[in-house]
């Protein structure tokens, strides 16, 4: 399972067969208003618009199905998550801070389900996560092949 903060489908491109996009999806628009809740594919996201579509069921003005700053998570992908995160035995965290929540508190949710936990970045955390396991130091893309020993040039 990927949880990723990242909202451009990068993970799906990669062939992750199982991603829960906690801020959301450029390729999806919803509707705004809640008691609607529409949620449709979205054009291809590098072309502008001027002017977002309306939405099929009430004719609200749709918009990216992304997560902004002050709005809530989806609740379904946060359940998913943290069921995932519950049945993990290795949660691997690549090429984050550690400082933005909730995402930040996974790898202590993962710790306590006594999964190995390990923080693959350029930087060690500061102040230090007494949550990870290991921390590995170097390029995602260098690191986490030889982790999960595969090589980076045949994979």
């Amino acid at each position: 399972m990927v949880i990723t903060q990242n909202v451009d489908g990068l993970h799906q491109r990669a062939g992750a067969p199982h991603v829960v996009e906690l801020h959301g999806s450029l390729f999806r628009l919803r509707c705004p208003d809640d008691r609607c809740a529409a949620r449709i594919p979205a054009p291809d996201p590098s072309a502008r618009v001027d002017e977002p579509p309306p939405c099929p069921r009430c004719g609200a003005k749709l918009r990216h199905d992304i997560v902004l700053f002050d709005e809530y998570l989806d609740p379904a992908d946060e359940r998913a998550a943290k069921e995932a995160l519950r049945a993990c035995h290795v949660f691997v965290a690549a090429g984050t801070s550690g400082v933005v929540f909730p995402a930040a508190a996974y790898v202590r949710e993962a710790d306590d389900a006594g999964a190995r936990t390990i923080l693959v970045n350029l930087e060690p955390p500061s102040p230090p996560n007494p949550s990870f396991d290991d921390v590995v130091l170097g390029r995602a893309e260098e690191v986490l092949p030889a982790l999960l020993g595969a090589d980076p040039l045949t994979s």
